[in-house]
């Protein structure tokens, strides 16, 4: 944990002694810690992409969810993340889509209710995959991972909106899933450019965090 404090404090000669020191310790848990922090690197540098990539059956279009209205509608923000996903999926015809989402409002999870959305607006339902159980970008993480890999994906394209998509790709990398596309809910120009700067580490805690949480440390470290 000393190293991965140090490298949100941005103190690299700290760092690098825990990494040695975990190295000796335990070789597997720093090549863990390793790729966390590599993550949380290149997303931090990698700009929200309003664009679809081609990927074929062996690459997973996760759309992950967004607090539900009362009763149960969706917000405007998660309409923009299935319209950016409806794009994707007609780029990527074979790509199995998993909607990730939890917290039901009465009665319909938020993956439920993208699975609605998705078939009413012409995706086949065979392609749709939903996962109910998430409450947070950690869960979305951890539980779609092992859909995915159920389904033969070895690979993702993260959808989500332009704000959450650093932290998003770094909690599904650290969770297992390779993510080869990110591919975020832009309303505007403005949203993008405000978006595109690489992260300060102030802006980066929520994605230490968030990977903590998913690569589960095991108390002691």
């Amino acid at each position: 944990m000393q190293a991965i404090y140090a490298d949100a404090a941005g103190d690299l000669i700290t760092r690098e002694a825990a990494l040695a020191r975990l190295g000796a310790a335990d070789g597997g848990m720093r090549a863990g810690v390793d790729g966390m922090l590599n993550a949380i690197r290149i997303a931090s540098f990698t700009p929200p992409n309003p664009l679809p990539a081609i990927q074929g059956p062996s690459t997973a279009i996760i759309v992950l969810g967004f607090g539900l209205l009362p009763d149960g509608t969706m917000r405007p923000e998660l309409v923009n993340r299935l319209q950016a996903a409806m794009v994707q999926s007609w780029v990527s015809p074979m790509s199995p889509i998993i909607v990730t989402g939890g917290n039901p409002q009465n009665g319909i999870t938020e993956a439920a209710a993208m699975q609605g959305w998705l078939q009413a607006h012409g995706v086949p339902a065979q392609r749709i995959h939903p996962e109910h159980r998430a409450g947070s970008t950690v869960g979305n993480a951890l539980n779609s991972v092992p859909l995915a890999r159920s389904l033969g994906a070895g690979g993702a394209i993260i959808v989500t909106s332009a704000n959450h998509i650093r932290r998003a790709t770094v909690d599904f990398n650290v969770a297992g899933l390779p993510v080869v596309g990110a591919m975020s809910a832009v309303t505007s120009a403005g949203q993008l450019i405000a978006e595109f700067m690489p992260l300060t580490k102030d802006q980066q805690l929520g994605m230490y965090r968030d990977a903590i949480r998913v690569f589960g440390i095991p108390a002691g470290y």
